[in-house]
């Protein structure tokens, strides 16, 4: 599980209640027991939880943390070792270098967040927004970007023939992009203020020059297709649909589901929050949110429930036969072995859009630090949310 040679280090220092600490000095390790010799004696077996106060003295809290973060399944598996950060659960070289690379992309999140959030709202069909957040990346298929894949092509900017077709090149430098830039003689936008930079910290500026002029550049692009719109659907009269959504914070390692139950004619009938603590990244929040839905629909006794979200990840395992040995897989063994407390029982996935409801909800009561439940009503934000999904039903479904 991961933590066997941790707890071996403390018990074989059992004569030596006096462990390295900061510097030259000396702590002493005052929780070490032979009762605590096996993960399963770290484990609950009741509950099916991890003892969280004996983990607290035997470990640091960076260690415990850790360790509470992996799901634990009420059935009896067998103990593997498992690479979270690929979903076949296997470490592989590429997994590895991607996690650098996400680690190294946290530094900059939070200047880049404000910025992705305002290109994604604005008004420019979406293979412009998604060309953008394509050169911010550096995910274009420039020459440059070719050969470092060791595809045999000529590296040289087919525009000026004068250097190598990088991103930074083709969007900043290039004499050609200045040109087209001059002539298209946008207001407000010099080529200075477009982004015509050499420095890489400047690379942004261009984008967000983009931005700024959208409703100036829109006589340029062509009108955006609209999507097609998604909304919530009712289930069959004999069916109760549970939705859930999850709320996950990377940085407390906090998450909260909401999970909403409606009938065919829009009507809640049910409704609750529960918040989670010790989660490994947001697929285990979505597990776990999934997971309390179909708890919630056995404990209110309804035999045919449909169960719907929007985490096609967690719905593709759900529904799959065959072998999963990703790091939510306990999670996954434990919602199988629920349905077999219904007459029928089936897992959906649907857009945002058409899960508003449950997703206000877990909004709604992300900052609740214990549980919720709610009959025949629910929040504020989740029953405007579900007012409006029942007024897009059908009239037949309403009457």
């Amino acid at each position: 599980m991961g933590i066997l040679s941790e707890l071996g280090e403390c018990i074989n220092i059992w004569d030596d209640p006096w462990i390295p600490g900061p510097g030259d000095g000396r702590v002493r390790c005052n929780a070490i027991d032979v009762r605590y010799t096996a993960v399963a004696d770290l484990i609950e077996e009741v509950e099916k939880s991890w003892k969280y106060d004996v983990l607290k003295d035997l470990f640091d809290a960076e260690q415990v943390s850790r360790i509470c973060s992996i799901p634990l399944s009420r059935a009896r598996l067998l103990d593997e070792i498992v690479w979270r950060y690929d979903g076949t659960g296997n470490f592989s070289a590429k997994s590895g270098y991607r996690l650098l690379r996400a680690e190294q992309a946290r530094t900059l999140s939070t200047k880049l967040s404000s910025f992705f959030t305002d290109m994604w709202a604005t008004n420019v069909p979406a293979k412009v927004k998604i060309t953008m957040w394509r050169i911010v990346n550096n995910f274009l298929p420039t020459f440059h970007n070719l050969q470092l894949r060791r595809l045999p092509v000529n590296n040289v900017c087919p525009f000026c023939q004068s250097h190598g077709e990088t991103v930074e090149h083709l969007f900043m430098d290039c004499a050609f992009v200045k040109l087209l830039m001059w002539k298209l003689v946008l207001p407000s936008v010099s080529i200075q203020d477009a982004g015509i930079h050499t420095s890489a910290d400047e690379s942004v500026t261009f984008v967000e020059a983009c931005i700024r002029e959208q409703e100036t550049l829109g006589w340029l692009l062509p009108k955006s297709i609209p999507m097609r719109e998604s909304y919530w659907q009712a289930p069959p009269e004999s069916a109760i649909k549970f939705n859930f959504d999850s709320t996950f914070n990377s940085r407390s390692g906090s998450a909260t589901t909401g999970v909403i139950g409606r009938n065919n004619q829009g009507l809640i009938m049910a409704a609750c929050s529960f918040p989670h603590r010790n989660v490994a990244d947001v697929f285990a929040a979505e597990a776990y949110a999934c997971k309390q839905a179909v708890l919630f629909a056995k404990d209110l006794g309804f035999p045919r429930v449909i169960i719907e979200g929007n985490s096609l990840t967690i719905i593709k395992k759900i529904n799959s036969d065959s072998a999963d040995r990703s790091s939510i897989y306990p999670i996954v063994r434990d919602i199988k072995f629920l349905t077999q407390s219904f007459t029928s029982i089936s897992f959906c996935f649907v857009r945002r859009e058409a899960n508003n409801a449950a997703h206000a909800l877990a909004r709604e009561c992300r900052n609740y630090l214990d549980p919720r439940y709610w009959m025949e009503q629910a929040p504020e934000a989740a029953t405007m949310a579900s007012e409006l999904d029942r007024s897009r039903l059908p009239q037949s479904n309403i009457l």
